[in-house]
């Protein structure tokens, strides 16, 4: 009633179709900016935080693509820490759904996937998650690309 609910929408992955290549080169995994403001987010009015060209470039390129969408502050739950922890928690995600597997064109894109050679790319507060993110993985450290992130 008081609008902090947690929307269903407000954390999941979205897997791109398998890239069409040999061998995935990697999985990226695009983590939008937006403020951590509730109004930014996947399927937004801006075009995914700014993000939405990203999972194409990366996959006409031979690497698999997982955006992440997460709570973010006005969202139950969402903030520090949580919003933290629905990053890492989409990563463990990441290498579940591969060891899982699955079958036709979803499976595809899960056997492409590559948990052991991320590259976490954020824009903005999704750059500054990407660094976190990859201060708290185990090794193998994955590769960020930080465009624009909210870090000194």
């Amino acid at each position: 009633p008081n609008g902090s609910a947690e929307p269903e929408n407000s954390r999941f992955l979205r897997l791109h179709p398998a890239p069409v290549v040999d061998e995935t080169h990697g999985t990226v995994v695009v983590l939008h900016g937006g403020y951590w403001k509730n109004k930014f987010g996947l399927d937004d009015a801006y075009g995914n935080a700014g993000t939405i060209s990203l999972g194409p470039f990366f996959l006409a390129r031979g690497f698999s693509v997982v955006e992440v969408e997460y709570r973010r502050r006005d969202h139950e739950g969402g903030g520090w820490p949580g919003t933290n922890d629905d990053v890492l928690m989409a990563l463990k995600r990441i290498a579940e759904l591969k060891a899982e597997g699955a079958d036709g064109d979803y499976g595809a894109a899960v056997r492409s996937l590559r948990p052991d050679r991320l590259i976490l790319l954020g824009h903005s507060a999704g750059g500054c998650l990407a660094l976190w993110a990859a201060h708290h993985l185990p090794a193998p450290a994955p590769v960020v690309l930080a465009a624009a992130p909210v870090a000194d």
